[in-house]
């Protein structure tokens, strides 16, 4: 697309393409205030409006920076305070422990002992309570287990 420039002095020149238009800004000719009007039914705006002709004067994109920089761009991690570290461990035990109890005590039981002891670390007023729940969660499933067995006659020793 070409585009006239209107000049400091009132005169219209042009049109040029967009080479042409990067050697005048190169000469000084154009400046980002200058006024650019596209060849074919537009309206005049400022040179520094179009981003093919001054690029580094664009503001950057709302989804990272912008096309033309070569920065990395660096995700940030919300920062978690030790005590919302404490609660989240707190919640993850109270949740394991049901797990430990009704469905595979030593995973589960040792996950929730881990949460607990970190809750504590860190912390948390239920710290103590949360290791021995994690605990008796864990003996209680392993004892479940134990029973239930015996009650289905032992380990079975093959499958007919």
């Amino acid at each position: 697309m070409r585009h006239f420039v209107h000049g400091p002095d009132g005169q219209k020149y042009g049109p040029a393409d967009m080479p042409l238009l990067h050697a005048w800004k190169a000469e000084g000719r154009i400046t980002p205030e200058t006024l650019i009007e596209p060849e074919v039914g537009g309206t005049p705006m400022v040179a520094k409006a179009m981003p093919e002709l001054f690029p580094e004067l664009q503001e950057r994109q709302a989804y990272g920076q912008s096309q033309w920089s070569d920065a990395p761009v660096k995700p940030v991690a919300p920062v978690l305070t030790e005590e919302e570290m404490a609660r989240r461990y707190a919640n993850w035990t109270w949740i394991l422990g049901p797990v430990a109890l009704l469905c595979c005590p030593l995973p589960a039981g040792i996950a929730a002992l881990i949460c607990a002891v970190n809750a504590s670390k860190r912390g948390h007023p239920q710290g103590t309570t949360l290791v021995i729940y994690a605990m008796v969660s864990m003996a209680l499933g392993l004892a479940l287990g134990v029973y239930t067995l015996k009650q289905m006659g032992g380990w079975p020793t093959s499958l007919k």
